[in-house]
Formats: C-alpha cells, structure tokens, sequence
C-alpha cells in the first residue's frame, strides 16, 4: 500500500554524491561550489532529470559522454525552471484573458 514500490536508497553525503558523479566521468571543477547546488537543488531533481542527454550510450555502466560538466547539467536544469515560470505565467495570463473575454461577451 503506498510506497511498497519504492527503493529506499541509502543517504550518501554530498562529498559522496559528488564522487560519484566524478566517477562516472563528470567533470567538476570546485567541488565546494557543486555540493553547493546539490544541497540546494537535490540530486535526484538535478541529475536524474538531465542525465539522459549526456549518457554515453555505448558504456555498459552509467557513465557521461566524455567532457560533460557539471556546471552544463546544472544550466540546463536552470533554464528549464526558467522556462516552466515562463510557460506557466503564459498560460495564467492567456486563460485569464479568456475568462473574462466568456464574461464580457459570453459563450
């Protein structure tokens, strides 16, 4: 019931995490600046919600394209919080014009 599927994965610090990520050949030039934006943005959010444009697809292991940075992941993941507030702002914005174009005029 609720959350039988899910995998409870063991906590790994952030100095882990950014291992981890190194040893799947992702460069990291400050480490401090990276645990930095994953104990604000958390991993899962960060990384497994880009990580399938910079796979190398021909590695068995979970490993990144040669040159991916960290820093690229991270721009990427900003832009799109960027461009959902501005989809989202849009989309308020025209079905409250539509909302009050029904009113003024009706169905």
């Amino acid at each position: 019931m609720g959350g039988e599927d899910t995998v409870d994965k063991e906590f790994k610090t952030y100095d882990i995490q950014v291992e981890i990520l190194k040893s799947r050949d992702i460069s990291i030039k400050d480490d401090l600046l990276a645990i930095g934006v994953l104990e604000k943005e958390n991993y899962y959010n960060l990384i497994n919600g880009y990580k399938d444009l910079f796979l190398d697809i021909s590695s068995s292991e979970e490993k990144y394209i040669n040159g991916t940075e960290f820093n690229e992941i991270v721009s990427l993941f900003e832009f799109d919080r960027e461009l959902k507030v501005i989809f989202f702002f849009v989309n308020d914005y025209t079905r409250s014009k539509a909302d009050f174009i029904k009113y003024i005029y009706g169905n």
